[in-house]
């Protein structure tokens, strides 16, 4: 049970009203699946099989989310003769206008936007049905009711989250509440020291705080000092950069550096680039950020930062500037998520404008594929450098003055992006072995697994002649790709008519043809100012000119 069910159940429960919850795990549903099954089906399964077990209660709440919608429109059409109510709320419901909903979910009888808690007890205690099904209620501190004092999540648990307080000051566009929560709402102090007791008594070892900015004002500051003499945990929160370059700030700074083996802070910085950012809905004060992330260096303060990719503007020299600016600003962990468009954001409504194509990965989740500025294989280029970050491939090549890092004299380079190089020719000199398996791995192979999925004929005839073994052919052939002179393609075909009876056959060559778009693959090899490698492609094709 995520917490902020867990959130809605208490407040439920202190009014007496006898309430249940199930999750569908998707990661269970899909690690389940039959390979052949979609992760839809195996969720349509544990439907039909609790089916009747949802059908004993009075009302049916869900929550939707982009990613669930698919879900709930499974569970409403079984729900058809369902005898209670409906009850949908989330992210999507919120973003939502009043038309959309009624057309898309004819079978529910209450639609709940914003915070739920209020919301909720509103429904179950009122004699009246609202006339539009839509119900909205503000938040307020009294209604919020903690799951661990209510008994509803088990505190005897390594690892728990918490919060302080709900909305958060920043409204960015890519967030999926968007302007949702007009304000923020603080959780009473008796409350929260009500908790800490509870967490110290049951010994918690990691506190996890989900509030939005949790380094946001002075109360925080208090809360977290009070929370670090109070418990032995260690604790983890949200924060924001410029909020460090404060008088408050500098108490986090200096609590953080005392209690450096106990914290931790999560930073989302997302891009470095002016453009981005506006797409985004989220600007960044990089002055502030340079300073904060000095500070925190300075003082040896564990944390890490997020930052986006597949942005519309975005290119993949853009997305590897961002990488090279946090690597040489110091930070040592850098998670990367492809961007998800929000329904109720401002980004949505441009999707047409910036030329974006989406799709769902293996949970149903959409992210952007493709947009002006970089095509769906480029996306995927993106998808690697984020999986080297992600396993740790991807570092500060040196602890000090990496901002010295420069290739080897003999190669020929020129500036491309802030902090990076285009490599246009190199010699033996330097690490030109790494290059080579780079440019195996995220070239060639990469590029014949796109061409096979067009034309497989065109994948194996290429992948014939990319078998260099002595030291000066496989430094020819870096040179030779990295320079354009040979580029991997895809061409209408012109190998020989296939010599063959099967009519079928010959038909879907022919289709394969029709639908092909011709385009080359030139390799670019790119080197960060912190050492790091990076290969990718260009591609040139009617749409994607070099």
């Amino acid at each position: 049970m995520n917490f902020s069910i867990a959130s809605l159940i208490a407040s439920l429960k202190n009014k007496k009203i006898k309430v249940s919850h199930y999750s569908f795990d998707l990661k269970i549903a899909l690690y389940e699946k039959e390979s052949d099954e979609t992760i839809t089906k195996s969720v349509n399964e544990q439907m039909e099989q609790n089916l009747t077990y949802f059908k004993s209660f009075d009302y049916i709440a869900a929550s939707l989310t982009s990613w669930t919608v698919e879900y709930c429109y499974l569970l409403l059409k079984k729900l058809e003769d369902f005898q209670g109510k409906v009850i949908l709320g989330g992210y999507e419901v919120t973003s939502m206008s009043r038309n959309l909903l009624f057309y898309l979910f004819p079978r529910a009888d209450y639609f709940i936007k914003g915070y739920a808690e209020k919301a909720l007890q509103q429904i179950l205690f009122s004699k009246k049905k609202p006339v539009d099904k839509i119900v909205f209620s503000r938040i307020h501190p009294f209604v919020l009711k903690s799951p661990y004092l209510k008994g509803v999540i088990n505190i005897y648990s390594k690892k728990i989250y918490w919060e302080t307080k709900r909305g958060c000051k920043y409204k960015c566009g890519f967030c999926e509440w968007g302007n949702a929560a007009k304000n923020v709402t603080d959780i009473s102090i008796l409350r929260l020291l009500r908790e800490m007791k509870l967490f110290k008594k049951c010994a918690v070892d990691e506190i996890n705080i989900l509030d939005g900015t949790f380094n946001s004002g002075y109360r925080s500051f208090v809360i977290l000092s009070k929370l670090l003499r109070m418990t032995n945990a260690k604790i983890t929160f949200q924060a924001r950069f410029e909020d460090l370059i404060s008088e408050n700030g500098n108490l986090f700074i200096q609590t953080c550096n005392e209690n450096k083996d106990r914290i931790r802070m999560e930073f989302g910085l997302q891009t470095i680039h002016k453009e981005e950012m506006k797409v985004i809905g989220r600007g960044n004060d990089m002055q502030k950020v340079s300073n904060a992330l000095k500070l925190l260096n300075e003082n040896e303060i564990k944390y890490e930062t997020s930052i986006i990719y597949a942005i519309p503007g975005q290119t993949v020299i853009s997305f590897i500037d961002t990488i090279e600016y946090l690597l040489l600003g110091g930070c040592k962990k850098i998670k990367s998520f492809p961007l998800h468009i929000a329904s109720n954001s401002k980004m949505k409504q441009k999707i047409k404008e910036y030329q974006v194509s989406e799709k769902k990965d293996e949970y149903n989740v959409t992210t952007v594929v493709s947009s002006f500025t970089f095509p769906a294989e480029q996306r995927k280029d993106m998808d690697m450098i984020s999986k080297r970050l992600e396993v740790g491939e991807i570092k500060l090549i040196t602890e000090k003055n990496s901002s010295d890092y420069h290739p080897p004299d003999s190669w020929t380079i020129k500036e491309a992006g802030q902090y990076q190089w285009e490599i246009l020719k190199i010699d033996e000199s330097g690490n030109y072995p790494e290059i080579y398996s780079q440019i195996m791995q995220f070239y060639i192979k990469s590029t014949l697994a796109d061409m096979r999925e067009e034309d497989f004929r065109q994948s194996q005839w290429a992948s014939i002649m990319l078998k260099p073994n002595r030291i000066a052919d496989k430094v020819k052939f870096i040179n030779d790709y990295i320079s354009g002179e040979k580029m991997l393609q895809l061409k209408l075909s012109d190998f020989p008519p296939i010599q063959n009876s099967d009519e079928t056959l010959s038909s879907l060559f022919k289709l394969i043809n029709q639908s092909l778009l011709e385009r080359k693959y030139q390799c670019k090899l790119h080197i960060g100012k912190s050492g790091n490698i990076y290969v990718f492609r260009e591609i040139v094709s009617e749409k994607f000119s070099s």
